[in-house]
């Protein structure tokens, strides 16, 4: 559930600095409804927040929101109050050693299965330019584990040929960029796209638009592409809450499923960290395939 900050308003000068420490835009604004949200619901300067303030603080969130999005908005005030400690406005940062909630190593994220991505795929009327688009889109996200913000950011001059393949070059967190190999599939929805919409296919246009008139092509916001997710599934018959992430996550899971290695995967989903992509693997405790029946220990 995302966090709905209660007023805005100035934040204390540590905040900007943990903020312009943040990689990504969305990261930016995930931090400042946090500091928001707790500077708006306990009316406190900065100096004045004590210890039973977060706890009780912590308390309400938990009442209220999943616990990634708890822990999230409690480390983020933590790095807020340390920084203020540091540069002497504090005497203490009074959510040291405040305990937290645990998150789980495992993502809680409900994606679809191969069946259901189907159905979704085959409900887009793609002799229309609208079911086209919605194909493509789909399509693209359940093979290539992008981000919705990433989808939003491309570009047709974003599609290169290397070695033979098509690939698609995204800017990732952190203005971090990789290289996302397309199957042909995906490729041929795109362009069956594009001649249905009579777009031309040209550096700097939009990969997928909302509208288009004389004013230009306006690119998917990132609250489109979760309106189309949510209404595709819906008329696919999908009564669990879906959304752009879960498509991310059906595309790792079905990669790791398929064989894909954890590291291959990673780079597929731009995983920093493999931790991160171990996540997604809900069979890593199959003991039908363990870790241990691959030892083999010749003995005599």
């Amino acid at each position: 559930m995302a966090l709905q900050v209660l007023t805005t308003g100035r934040l204390p000068a540590p905040a900007d600095l943990v903020l312009a420490g943040a990689l990504s835009e969305n990261t930016r604004r995930a931090y400042r409804r946090a500091v928001e949200d707790f500077f708006a619901r306990t009316g406190l300067s900065l100096s004045e927040v004590r210890r039973e303030d977060v706890i009780r603080y912590r308390n309400a969130l938990m009442r209220e929101y999943s616990p990634s999005t708890v822990a999230l908005n409690l480390s983020v005030l933590s790095q807020v109050f340390e920084e203020a400690r540091i540069r002497g406005m504090v005497e203490k940062n009074p959510l040291e050693r405040l305990r937290r909630p645990k998150v789980s190593q495992e993502s809680t994220t409900e994606g679809v299965t191969e069946k259901e991505a189907a159905a979704m795929l085959s409900i887009c009327d793609r002799s229309t330019v609208k079911g086209a688009r919605d194909y493509a889109l789909l399509k693209l996200m359940l093979y290539t584990a992008l981000r919705r913000s990433e989808v939003c950011a491309l570009r047709w001059g974003d599609i290169h040929q290397e070695r033979g393949h098509r690939v698609l070059w995204v800017k990732g967190k952190g203005g971090k960029l990789r290289k996302v190999k397309l199957q042909v599939p995906v490729l041929r929805a795109i362009e069956d796209y594009f001649d249905k919409s009579g777009r031309e296919g040209r550096g700097e246009a939009p990969l997928f638009v909302a509208t288009q008139h004389s004013r230009g092509e306006i690119p998917l916001s990132t609250n489109t592409i979760a309106q189309i997710v949510r209404r595709r599934a819906r008329q696919a018959g999908i009564t669990k809450w879906i959304t752009p992430h879960s498509l991310r996550h059906t595309a790792i899971t079905l990669a790791l499923d398929g064989g894909a290695s954890v590291r291959q995967v990673q780079q597929l989903a731009g995983h920093a960290d493999p931790k991160t992509t171990m996540r997604y693997d809900r069979n890593r405790e199959n003991l039908d395939d363990h870790g241990s029946d691959y030892i083999r220990i010749r003995e005599g």
